[in-house]
């Protein structure tokens, strides 16, 4: 008895006939009005210690805030902190 729907089927599918010596679709970044600060998705390893802080000070500034404060808008401000005191030009 098949017991997968109909959507992975199809999905299944497309997967399996794509071309792999064709480049893949680009998908579309989410900009603000002149493209450079797109966020992208980005997979990393970091020690478990920093994945440890990021979470409870993403954690903590939301609980002051009110608002959620994500992980990446912390290494956000770490990256430009980093740029500045090394003097990175940005472009």
């Amino acid at each position: 008895m098949n017991t997968k729907p109909a959507e992975f089927k199809d999905e299944i599918e497309r997967f399996r006939s794509a071309d792999p010596e064709q480049p893949a679709e680009k998908k579309k970044l989410t900009t603000h009005s002149d493209g450079r600060d797109a966020r992208i998705s980005k997979t990393i390893r970091i020690r478990l210690k920093f994945s440890e802080m990021l979470r409870d000070e993403s954690y903590r500034r939301s609980s002051e805030k009110g608002e959620r404060v994500s992980e990446a808008d912390i290494i956000d401000e770490i990256m430009n902190e980093w740029r500045l005191k090394h003097k990175v030009p940005t472009e």
